[in-house]
């Protein structure tokens, strides 16, 4: 008597025939020729597939495990279920009830995946499940990313103090960030509140910066002033002038007093006339606008 074919079983006596004996194992189930301890299957039985395999044909002498990104945790069954948008299985737990969401910082825009996609460079995600790379959140004007899958906005890295930056989504300094212009400068804090990454600010008056990406301004020194803001230079004193104080707001330097003189630029004092010589003019730009006393006068004092 010869047994019924793997895939195929049978209840039937006194049979003549494999037509007569045997009927195909169903979707679902099947019969191997051997067992996993190489013991004859009994050919009465078709086995269920087991949680995590399927058979869609009938006569089958084994089932087939779920592909990655499907899954199924009943025995016996026909097909397996496919992820949906947003979720994923891996081959390895093809045996889970139902797929898995993607995690923080990862999406897929494709059903049946076995892994989710990382949100870009410039991007991040706190929300799982997400199911196309627009949802990934962009990181805001003045701050960047070079981190892909990105699971919290603190991977958003600000622009350094003395640049600014208006473009959202930047994978780097370089594409997010500019120097600050002249005149202009901006700190990590301002009265110990954070600064504003996409702008820049304005030098005070009494304050000048030459240079680009700074993080501060310059005061002006004695000998300079400046009365406007957003200045890259300190206007210099003329001859005749002169600012003692330094970082001054002054529109213009003040006049060397009557009895002193200044014949240089941007000097913080004025010279005083020597003894002997006296000066009744203000803003003196020379020292031979001292004069020296007539014939029967004399001066033992300076300036």
């Amino acid at each position: 008597c010869v047994k019924c074919a793997p895939g195929r079983k049978g209840n039937i006596v006194g049979a003549s025939l494999s037509e007569i004996a045997c009927e195909d194992c169903t979707v679902g189930h099947y019969r191997p020729s051997t067992d996993e301890k190489e013991v004859l299957t009994d050919p009465t039985t078709c086995l269920e597939g087991e949680a995590g395999q399927h058979q869609d044909k009938e006569g089958e002498a084994s089932c087939l495990a779920c592909a990655p990104g499907t899954t199924q945790n009943q025995t016996g069954q026909s097909n397996c279920t496919e992820c949906d948008l947003g979720m994923f299985i891996s081959s390895s737990e093809s045996k889970l009830e139902k797929c898995k969401d993607c995690q923080l910082g990862l999406y897929t825009d494709e059903r049946k995946q076995s892994s989710c996609k990382a949100c870009t460079v410039g991007t991040w995600s706190t929300e799982t499940g997400l199911t196309t790379a627009t949802q990934c959140t962009n990181c805001t004007a003045g701050k960047y990313s070079p981190t892909e899958g990105a699971k919290s906005v603190t991977a958003c890295v600000k622009c350094a103090p003395g640049r600014k930056g208006n473009i959202v989504g930047a994978s780097s300094s370089e594409i997010a960030c500019e120097d600050c212009t002249v005149g202009h400068y901006r700190p990590s804090k301002n009265n110990n509140t954070n600064t504003d990454p996409t702008t820049c600010l304005e030098c005070a008056a009494g304050k000048h910066q030459d240079k680009l990406g700074e993080a501060s301004c310059l005061a002006c020194e004695p000998g300079k002033t400046q009365n406007q803001t957003g200045q890259k230079t300190c206007a210099v004193c003329d001859l005749g002038m002169y600012m003692a104080k330094p970082e001054s707001t002054e529109a213009k330097c003040d006049n060397c007093d009557q009895g002193r003189y200044q014949d240089m630029e941007g000097m913080s004092d004025c010279e005083a006339c020597g003894k002997g010589k006296w000066s009744d003019t203000r803003g003196a730009e020379a020292e031979s606008s001292c004069v020296e006393c007539g014939r029967g006068k004399y001066s033992s004092a300076t300036g």
